[in-house]
């Protein structure tokens, strides 16, 4: 078992750098395939972003088709604005 910490706070103020840290580490142990867990406090908005840009990532679709697919499983996730824009970035920067 691989346990990864990445800190962040949600909303504006999160380091885009935390969060892109939190994809590339999910992405890689799916990679090598493991399974993932990712989780914050709530559940809803840091966690449900770090999951749809390794969404994104993985199937090579964008940050809104990967979010609504994360809502299909889990209908409460609504991710901070700022957080979709650190997923966006993640996705294009591949």
């Amino acid at each position: 078992m691989t346990i990864a910490d990445h800190r962040m706070v949600d909303g504006p103020q999160n380091d885009p750098e935390a969060f892109a840290g939190a994809v590339r580490t999910a992405t890689d142990l799916l990679d090598q395939g493991e399974t993932v867990l990712v989780h914050c406090k709530k559940g809803t908005s840091r966690s449900g972003a770090v999951v749809a840009a390794v969404v994104a990532r993985r199937e090579g679709v964008d940050r809104s088709t990967a979010l609504e697919t994360v809502q299909r499983r889990k209908s409460d996730v609504d991710p901070h604005r700022a957080l979709l824009r650190h997923a966006g970035m993640v996705v294009r920067r591949g």
